[in-house]
């Protein structure tokens, strides 16, 4: 089930290894379906009851738009945004999610984070909703994230060689891979994706995550350290798998 199990209480807390899996899948839809998150942080994600119903409960920090967040708190505070300049994002200790958004959005993105979680980690009991008022909020500019966008972009049209640091590595990055094409992209479930392409950007997101944990997680992932290696990990993946995917894809799914 992927969850620790204490037998003198109800709760279940999630393995690291689950949450980090959690938190890759609520990153990667939620900040697509809306435009105001930046990141989700998870620091602890429980299973509880309460009455009858099982739930989750998710601890960490949610980053959200500045420019937003102002406009939000403008329509339902009379005092002024408080913002977090010069508060230190690792100790950081302020608004709530309950203390900023109104019940409807929360409970909207509670069935989000429900959903998520139910179909990246297996639970013994049916979860009925999730917890999700205590997570921190903190406010970031935007243009920040689009001038990482506009430096992820240069990168990708720079012809680099493959830097040593990388080439020690590509037997793990060409085993993760390799692994998901042949343990998890079977035949029988890759058609759900339109195309392709989809199956391509799909593997390579998260086999790069997995290197990424497993093998690099000592390198900051808002560095331009990372951002060149990511790339790095993107071409390679690209030139050597693309067309084999591609390919995997058609035979098993036509046009």
């Amino acid at each position: 089930m992927g969850l620790n199990e204490n037998d003198r209480f109800d709760d279940f807390l999630l393995y690291v290894k689950d949450m980090d899996k959690v938190e890759f899948a609520l990153n990667k839809i939620l900040k697509k379906k809306y435009d105001w998150i930046n990141s989700i942080d998870l620091k602890v994600v429980v299973q509880d009851k309460e009455f009858r119903d099982y739930y989750i409960y998710f601890g960490g920090m949610i980053s959200v738009d500045e420019n937003w967040a102002k406009q939000i708190w403008g329509k339902t505070h009379v005092t002024d945004f408080p913002g977090n300049e010069g508060h230190d994002y690792q100790n950081y200790e302020g608004l709530s999610l309950k203390d900023f958004l109104s019940n409807d959005i929360i409970d909207k993105l509670s069935n989000d984070f429900t959903q998520i979680t139910k179909g990246v980690v297996l639970f013994k009991k049916d979860i009925a909703y999730s917890k999700i008022g205590k997570l921190l909020v903190y406010f970031e500019d935007n243009n920040k994230e689009k001038k990482l966008q506009e430096q992820i972009r240069r990168i990708l049209k720079e012809e680099t060689k493959i830097k040593p640091f990388i080439r020690r590595r590509l037997g793990m990055l060409d085993y993760e891979v390799e692994y998901r094409l042949s343990a998890i992209y079977r035949p029988d479930n890759i058609c759900q994706y339109k195309n392709g392409d989809e199956l391509v950007e799909v593997v390579m997101e998260e086999a790069i995550d997995s290197m990424y944990w497993n093998y690099l997680a000592d390198i900051d992932d808002n560095s331009e350290e990372w951002v060149n290696i990511y790339y790095e990990m993107v071409k390679y993946i690209r030139n050597k798998y693309g067309d084999k995917i591609k390919e995997y894809y058609h035979i098993n799914c036509g046009d």
